[in-house]
Formats: structure tokens, C-alpha cells, sequence
């Protein structure tokens, strides 16, 4: 959950903008296509570990259901 949280919060709005200043950059001569290539991995694969935390806990919100029961209330995000 923190991870998630981390991911959302600081990691991925922190690679995007590094990819857009890596983009204007580019124009510049400052970086490279494989600079920038580079992040812009860097954003796919934190998105894909995001993706992989979200479902992991629904996986486990769902375990706990079949072993439990349905809670009260909405499930928290």
C-alpha cells in the first residue's frame, strides 16, 4: 500500500516530468533519444508496478470477502 502510494504521489509525476523536460531538451542538443527513451521506460515500468499493487490488494480485498463475507460499507480504495 505504501509503495502504491508512492508510486502515485511522487515516483510517476516525478518520471513524467522528467520525461517532458527530457523532451524539450532534446530540441536543445542537450539529451539523447536514448536518454530520453530511457525515461520514458522509466515511466512504463513504474506504471506497470502501480498497476501490479493496485491489483494485488483487489486480489486480497476479494480473498478476504470469500473467507469473511462482504463488508459493511464500500471497499476503501
Amino acid at each position: 500500500a505504501d509503495r502504491h502510494r508512492a508510486l502515485e504521489a511522487e515516483i510517476l509525476p516525478r518520471s513524467r516530468a522528467a520525461v517532458a523536460l527530457l523532451e524539450r531538451g532534446i530540441g536543445l542538443g542537450r539529451f539523447t533519444f536514448a536518454e530520453l527513451a530511457a525515461a520514458r521506460q522509466a515511466v512504463i515500468d513504474a506504471e506497470a508496478e502501480r498497476l501490479d499493487s493496485a491489483l494485488a490488494y483487489r486480489r486480497a480485498v476479494a480473498g478476504l470477502v470469500a473467507l469473511v463475507g462482504p463488508l459493511d460499507g464500500p471497499v476503501p480504495a
